[in-house]
């Protein structure tokens, strides 16, 4: 099970979303940072740096809009071992094909709104 995110993914990142991260989650930055034909090949942090921000510190950071949290998901996990343990039946997880919806605003008509003719003794000023 993968831990932490990669190098790779922290440096796709914006340089200001990687340092408000460093800031939050206390990221050490024990490596020197390189460029490379004027690509970021190391900001100063390192693969054993972002060890740092795990998995139990991200979904204590998300624990508000998570729909469980570290110890719903320990139960929910020893649930599913005692029920593989003991033959019962599991139901498989599959993702779920995600189709979005995309919106096309109807064609506007161009010109002039339409001329409405109002009643003169209907309006009060």
């Amino acid at each position: 099970m993968k831990k932490c995110i990669s190098i790779a993914q922290w440096l796709q990142l914006d340089a200001d979303i990687r340092r408000q991260l460093v800031l939050h989650f206390g990221i050490p930055k024990t490596g020197i940072p390189e460029t490379y034909n004027g690509k970021v090949t190391c900001d100063g942090v390192t693969q054993k740096d972002l060890f740092s921000l795990d998995i139990p510190k991200m979904m204590e950071y998300l624990r508000d809009i998570l729909p469980f949290y570290r110890e719903d998901l320990c139960d929910f996990l020893f649930s599913l071992l005692l029920k593989k343990f003991l033959g019962e039946p599991i139901d498989t997880f599959e993702p779920k094909e995600i189709q979005e919806e995309v919106k096309v605003p109807s064609e506007a008509k161009r010109g002039r709104p339409k001329k409405i003719n109002l009643n003169p003794e209907l309006i009060s000023v």
